[in-house]
């Protein structure tokens, strides 16, 4: 199974290399949250994590995966104070 996108996709667009936009792959994407890559893709399917299909691949955006974990967390806190 191959994963995240080669490297000359992700290079080839000078909008995905700017710091707001930035895509990766998903080995990069599980690393940058710390979590295991199987982890990641089952945050994935359940619709937990953002993402963008291009051709086979999916792609993520860094700011799009840390906004993610904020609704996380204050969603996990509500139900904590409930």
């Amino acid at each position: 199974m191959k994963i995240g996108a080669p490297s000359h996709i992700l290079a080839s667009d000078p909008l995905m290399q700017t710091a707001d936009s930035e895509f990766i792959g998903a080995k990069d994407a599980a690393s940058f949250l710390g979590i295991p890559l199987r982890s990641f893709y089952l945050y994935m399917k359940r619709g937990l994590l953002p993402s963008y299909k291009l051709g086979r691949h999916r792609l993520f955006r860094r700011q799009e995966l840390l906004n993610a974990l904020q609704r996380t967390r204050e969603n996990s806190l509500d139900e904590i104070l409930r």
